[in-house]
């Protein structure tokens, strides 16, 4: 008897809703009910390869500036929750909002790593990012051919790297930061 009144409980309980843990939509708005169409998301889909192409076949000519955002430790998953949150504390699920930066006509990612190093710093990630060449951790503007700590190797003119400010220079432009 003991052991069906417990097994009732059980039961009983495992329907109830959990105060702990609430909704698993948080607190997300309710879904569009468009949205539960796949030819809705075929045409957003649609819309935004168009409105990307239309971008592509405006002509520019050369590039008078170019302004480079450096968001430290904006992986493609924080990117997603910052994305997430801002349509969610604007009364939407979250998933359909847009960062601010994402619609600028030229948006790019880079990988940021040092070559020798699981974990990098900010050295080596700024010689990818800036120099368009990997180095090793604790090193800026060489290559991997210099070790850190060896400041003999890094006065060799072969191992440096040249920034993308350095080549504008070079080609008569401006180089600053702001």
């Amino acid at each position: 008897m003991l052991r069906i009144f417990f097994l009732i409980t059980v039961v009983h309980f495992s329907f109830e809703r959990d105060v702990y843990h609430g909704s698993w939509r948080g607190g997300a708005s309710e879904m569009n009910d468009v949205e539960r169409k796949p030819s809705y998301w075929q045409e957003e889909a649609r819309m935004a390869i168009e409105a990307r192409e239309a971008r592509r076949k405006e002509t520019f000519g050369i590039a008078r500036n170019i302004v480079m955002f450096l968001g430290d430790g904006m992986s493609v998953p924080t990117l997603a929750a910052a994305r997430a949150l801002l349509g969610q504390r604007q009364g939407r699920t979250g998933e359909e909002s847009q960062l601010s930066f994402e619609a600028f006509p030229t948006v790019g990612l880079a990988k940021t790593y040092c070559v020798d190093a699981q974990v990098a710093d900010s050295a080596c990630t700024a010689t990818a990012y800036l120099c368009g060449a990997k180095a090793n951790y604790g090193t800026i503007g060489v290559t991997p051919a210099v070790m850190r700590r060896h400041c003999q190797a890094a006065t060799e003119p072969n191992d440096h790297v040249y920034s993308i400010a350095a080549w504008a220079l070079q080609a008569g432009k401006d180089a600053g930061q702001y």
